[in-house]
């Protein structure tokens, strides 16, 4: 997909690989203000035709997939995905998630990777793994990725982030 003006769809491909899961939140007290967030560093604009988000419930090597298609996130912006319309809003604001799906509802133990045309780019968690005790595991809690981190990874590394218990923590629309 050809992001710009320009005719090198090749370059525009390599742009939209580098965005990154930025946030997760399971909400402490509201299961619907559950998100993710992504974030855009690459320098420009990116459309999320061909974006999904993928999630692995409870260990399992099967996504759950989750389009963004219709949207574009500008350089150095957010896109967030709420789980509840109603819950979202009532906890951090009208206006602040660009989506919401009912398949946000990842209870902390969740895998969570966006793809792009159907590949893998960024990782929380160990896909086919099961997050209860692991070093991972944001249940009733936040996971922020670390301003240090731009590049995306498909092998998790926990030290990228920085996990809070209690929702609190969460800075929707903020990277």
């Amino acid at each position: 997909t050809d992001t710009d003006s320009d005719t090198d769809t090749d370059t525009d491909i390599a742009l939209a690989a580098e965005l990154i899961i930025s946030e997760l939140v399971d909400h402490d007290t509201e299961p619907g203000a559950r998100f993710l967030e992504i974030y855009n560093g690459t320098g420009a604009s990116v459309s999320l035709d061909d974006w999904t988000i993928q999630r692995y419930a409870n260990g399992s090597t099967t996504a759950l997939n989750v389009s963004l298609s219709g949207g574009t996130i500008a350089d150095g912006d957010t896109w967030l995905v709420a789980a509840n319309q109603g819950n979202f809003e009532g906890e951090f604001g009208v206006g602040v998630a660009d989506q919401f799906n009912g398949s946000i509802s990842g209870n902390g133990d969740d895998a969570w990777a966006i793809a792009f045309m159907g590949t893998v780019v960024d990782v929380y968690g160990v896909i086919g793994t099961d997050g209860t005790g692991e070093d991972w595991e944001y249940e009733d809690s936040v996971a922020i990725r670390n301003g240090s981190v731009s590049a995306p990874t498909d092998t998790f590394n926990v030290t990228q982030w920085t996990i809070t218990a209690g929702s609190g923590a969460a800075t929707p629309g903020v990277r």
